[in-house]
C-alpha cells in the first residue's frame, strides 16, 4: 500500500505517524475495513467473486449470507461476532454507544441493501423483518425488491401502508421458498418462474400453500395472484426498458395465462369455498346491554384518567386515558379499529379549526333547534381509512378536553411520548401508535364492567349490529344513503 498508493491523500496521512502506533494501526483498520466492503459490495452485485472477512471461518462451505458488516468499520463479521465486536473490538469502540443489539444488526443490514439501490424507506422496512429463512430470500431477490420500491412508491404515507408491504413480501418470499422445493430448482429467483412453461407449476404451488387440514389460508391464494400480476408488470417494464423482446414476450404470456386460467385453477374454487364456510353458520352480534355497559364503564374511565393526568402527567395516566379513548370512540362511531387507531394529530387540530365559528355558517342556521343541539355536542374529525377514503368520526364534546390534554406538547413531553411521533394515540417510539383491536377486547373482558358475552364485542360484529337495528327504524332512503355514506367511508 505504501508503495504503490503513496500519492493518495489517506495513505499519505498515515505515513506521518510514527511505525507501530496505535492511531496509524487503528486508521489502518479502517481503510482496510472500507476496502473490503467496496470489494464485498461488488462481488455481491456480479454474484461471482471472493469474499473477504475479517476473520476466515474454520469450516469449509461456510456461506457469505452469515456475515454482517459493522456499521462503524464496515470490517465484515458473522452476526454472532457482530455484536460484541461492536462494543469492543471495533477501532471506532471510543464512541459512545447505546445501541441494543437489534439496533446493530438493523443498521448492519441498512449498509447492505442501500448498496443494493433501494431507498431508505425501503432499506427500514427490510432491516426490520423477522429474521428467518423467508425474510433472507426477500432481502436477495431482486424481483420481490422491486415489488416492494412499486408499493412504497404508489402509496404517499409510507409509514401507513408499511405493515401492508410487509406482509406482501413475505408471501411473495414464502411462495419463492416453496417453488424451489422443487426439483433443481434450488437456486433459482422468482423472475425465472414467471414464464409459460412454469405456469402450471407455479398455480400447483400456489394451491398447495393455501392447504391445511386445520385453517386453510384461502384468502393466501388471492393475495398471491394480485402480486403476481403486479411482478409480471414490473417485469415486463424492465424488458421494456431494456429492449429485451424474450423478456417482454415471457411476461405477456404468463400475464395472459393468468388473465385466461387462474380464476378457473385457483381464484373461483377459493372464493367458493369462502363462501360455503359461511353456510348455515350462525351469525351471533353485541347484546344491546353489553353495548351500554361498555359505552357507561369506558366514559367513567376517560373523566377518572383526565383529572389524573391533568393534575399528575405520567405515562401511565396518559396511556390509560389514550386506551379509553380509543375504544369508547370505535363503540360510539361504530369505526374500523384501524382507522382510530391510526388518527393524528393533525386531524384533530385541523378539525378544532375548522369549526371555529360553525354556528354563524348559513347551513347551520337552516338545521331544527335539536338539529342544532346534536351539531353543537360532536366534533366531526375527518381520518384517511380504508383505500385512503375520507372518513368522518364524531367526537363527543365531553371527550375534548381528554383531547386536548393529549395532544399538548407539554403533557407529551413530560410522559415521554418522542417529539417526532405524530399519532394522536401513541407508544414511546417515534413512529408507533396503539393496537386498538387488543385494547378493545381488553376493555370488553374486564370483569368490572360485567358484560355477559365480552367475546362479541368486536368491529366488524358492531358495524353488522348497527345494520340489522337500522332496519327496524325504516328511515328514508336520503337518511339511509347518510348513515352507509359515514360507515362505508
Amino acid at each position: 500500500m505504501q508503495e504503490i498508493h503513496f500519492d493518495e491523500e489517506e495513505v499519505a496521512s498515515l505515513l506521518r505517524f510514527p511505525k507501530k502506533s496505535t492511531e496509524k494501526n487503528k486508521r489502518l483498520e479502517l481503510l482496510k475495513n472500507r476496502g473490503m466492503y467496496n470489494h464485498n459490495m461488488k462481488v455481491l452485485e456480479a454474484g461471482v467473486g471472493h469474499f473477504i472477512v475479517r476473520r476466515r471461518p474454520t469450516e469449509e462451505n461456510v456461506s457469505h449470507k452469515i456475515y454482517r458488516p459493522c456499521p462503524d468499520c464496515l470490517a465484515f463479521l458473522t452476526k454472532r461476532e457482530l455484536t460484541s465486536h461492536s462494543r469492543t473490538g471495533c477501532p471506532l469502540k471510543d464512541v459512545e454507544r447505546k445501541l441494543p443489539n437489534k439496533k446493530i444488526h438493523q443498521k448492519s443490514e441498512a449498509l447492505l441493501l442501500q448498496h443494493q439501490g433501494t431507498s431508505p424507506e425501503m432499506s427500514s422496512l427490510l432491516t426490520n423483518l423477522r429474521d428467518d429463512e423467508i425474510s433472507s430470500i426477500v432481502k436477495q431477490d431482486g424481483t420481490i425488491l422491486l415489488l416492494g420500491q412499486m408499493m412504497f412508491d404508489k402509496f404517499n404515507d409510507t409509514k401507513r401502508h408499511e405493515y401492508h408491504i410487509r406482509e406482501r413480501l413475505r408471501e411473495m418470499g414464502k411462495l419463492l421458498l416453496n417453488l424451489r422445493a422443487g426439483s433443481g430448482n434450488a437456486e433459482r429467483d422468482l423472475k425465472s418462474f414467471i414464464c409459460p412453461a412454469e405456469w402450471d407449476f407455479y398455480c400447483s404451488t400456489i394451491k398447495s400453500m393455501c392447504k391445511s387440514d386445520e385453517k386453510p389460508r384461502r384468502t393466501l391464494a388471492l393475495k398471491l395472484g394480485h402480486s403476481t400480476m403486479k411482478v409480471c408488470t414490473i417485469l415486463w417494464g424492465q424488458a421494456m426498458r431494456q429492449n429485451d423482446e424474450d423478456a417482454k414476450k415471457r411476461a405477456k404470456d404468463f400475464q395472459k395465462l393468468y388473465e385466461c386460467e387462474w380464476s378457473v385453477k385457483v381464484s373461483s374454487r377459493v372464493l367458493k369455498d369462502m363462501k360455503d364456510v359461511k353456510l348455515n353458520k350462525k351469525q351471533e352480534q353485541p347484546l344491546d346491554g353489553d353495548i351500554k355497559k361498555l359505552s357507561d364503564g369506558l366514559q367513567a374511565e376517560i373523566q377518572e384518567w383526565t383529572e389524573k393526568l391533568e393534575h399528575e402527567p405520567s405515562w401511565t395516566a396518559g396511556k390509560k386515558l389514550s386506551d379509553a379513548m380509543v375504544a369508547f370512540l370505535i363503540l360510539f362511531n361504530r369505526k374500523r379499529s384501524g382507522e382510530v387507531g391510526k388518527m393524528l394529530l393533525k386531524n384533530y387540530v385541523d378539525a378544532k379549526e375548522a369549526n371555529i365559528d360553525y354556528d354563524k355558517d348559513e347551513a347551520f342556521q337552516t338545521l331544527t333547534a335539536f338539529e342544532r343541539k346534536i351539531a353543537q355536542s360532536h366534533l366531526l374529525i375527518k381520518l384517511i381509512g380504508k383505500k385512503d377514503r375520507h372518513v368522518p368520526l364524531l367526537l363527543p364534546s365531553f371527550m375534548e378536553k381528554s383531547m386536548d390534554l393529549l395532544v399538548d406538547p407539554a403533557i407529551r413531553k413530560r410522559i415521554g411520548v418522542p417529539s417526532g411521533n405524530k399519532f394522536l394515540f401513541p407508544v414511546r417510539r417515534e413512529d408507533g401508535h396503539v393496537e386498538p383491536c387488543s385494547i378493545l377486547k381488553n376493555f370488553a373482558m374486564n370483569p368490572k364492567f360485567g358484560l355477559q358475552r365480552p367475546d362479541l364485542i368486536k368491529t366488524t360484529g358492531l358495524r353488522k349490529a348497527l345494520a340489522t337495528s337500522v332496519q327496524y327504524l325504516n328511515l328514508p332512503e336520503n337518511q339511509l344513503d347518510w348513515l352507509a355514506g359515514f360507515m362505508v367511508s
